[in-house]
């Protein structure tokens, strides 16, 4: 059996695939997300695990060391904290710590789980904090075989991104979006773009006056997120999307 390499290259408004083959039986995944010049990144989680095909892919393996620095950190979305991982001399991911944020406000914090024990699903985003921000870095893992994912999101803000190495169209997402649930997109130059679900559709919004009363227009968009790039979705009540 023949395994292919599917390597995806990111750039500003386009992709490029080349494939090659090697021994085996699944399909590797190798996206290539070019330097955005932000210190903080929302980093797409595209791959299932390579080798066993999971949902979810251990943090050590998603994101490539090879065009990180020493120092570099991730924070991995948990349960209302977050874990944070620090990119060490030998180019491996080390527990930092765990961070739970209580409900009255008060934070805490404890050991966080390894790196090789630590996993993300398919569909979910990562922060990259990167000491120096020039230069691409890789995605890595294995294809799936559908190009969709369902993804279960919590009334407010959900890390969230494309489930595949192309970019998510806004105009073709709609599945488990509820009106007036949000997305929010932190630009390459920090500037922020916001999306509201709006009878059936993704849409900006604008506010007018007339005769002392406002006025909301609604524009439906054609956005796509880039491929590579996490964003937060902000849902009104719990339930399951698919991107």
């Amino acid at each position: 059996m023949k395994k292919t390499v599917l390597f995806s290259v990111v750039f500003a408004g386009a992709a490029c695939f080349a494939d090659t083959t090697v021994t085996g039986s699944n399909t590797i995944g190798l996206l290539q997300v070019n330097d955005t010049a932000k210190e903080y990144l929302l980093v797409a989680v595209p791959w299932l695990d390579y080798g066993t095909g999971a949902s979810d892919i251990n943090v050590a393996e998603l994101i490539k060391t090879a065009n990180l620095a020493e120092g570099d950190k991730l924070y991995v979305s948990k349960n209302g904290g977050y874990d944070v991982y620090q990119l060490g001399s030998n180019n491996q991911w080390s527990p930092v710590k765990a961070v739970s944020i209580g409900a009255d406000g008060k934070i805490s914090t404890t050991s966080a789980d390894s790196a090789a024990s630590r996993t993300v699903s398919r569909g979910d985003a990562v922060w990259l904090q990167r000491s120096s921000t020039k230069g691409s870095f890789y995605l890595f893992g294995q294809q799936a075989e559908s190009a969709t994912a369902s993804v279960t999101v919590k009334a407010g803000m959900n890390l969230v991104a494309s489930p595949n190495a192309d970019g998510l169209a806004l105009a073709s997402f709609t599945s488990g979006c509820a009106a007036n649930d949000e997305i929010i997109v932190n630009g390459a130059s920090g500037e922020e773009a916001h999306y509201y679900f709006h009878d059936g559709a993704w849409c900006t919004k604008s506010k007018s006056f007339s005769g002392g009363k406002p006025t909301t227009t609604w524009t439906a968009t054609s956005a796509t997120i880039p491929a590579g790039t996490g964003f937060w979705y902000k849902a009104l009540a719990n339930g399951t999307i698919t991107l």
